[in-house]
């Protein structure tokens, strides 16, 4: 990787830390945020599905903003259960495959 896209990269991911936060008023504990090839993703605990909606309506509408990423993958402990989330950044690409031989449940939003 080039020092330029790691560089935009980090920005991105600092930039995506700080809008969630932001938006959820600080209601995700635990808030790390890491990258692979073509997705952000988000780790934290919440303690309700609601705070979960705030989260993925920030991740929204900053994906409309930066499209480094072609998408966030969201990966909460709420209630004591794990809720994994994709949110497609639409201005990165127009499909989302989601892989076949995944065991874990996942959801995909299009908006």
């Amino acid at each position: 990787m080039s020092f330029d896209r790691w560089s935009q990269e980090n920005e991105f991911l600092n930039a995506l830390a700080t809008n969630l936060v932001r938006e959820t008023h600080g209601l995700i504990e635990d808030l790390s945020i890491d990258s692979d090839r073509d997705s952000a993703i988000v780790y934290g605990t919440v303690s309700s599905y609601h705070d979960v909606q705030r989260a993925i309506h920030a991740t929204q509408s900053f994906g409309r903003e930066q499209t480094i990423f072609a998408r966030t993958r969201l990966s909460f402990r709420v209630c004591g259960r794990t809720l994994d989330l994709t949110v497609p950044h639409l201005g990165a690409t127009r499909r989302v495959p989601t892989p076949a031989d995944s065991c874990q449940r996942e959801l995909t939003l299009i908006s």
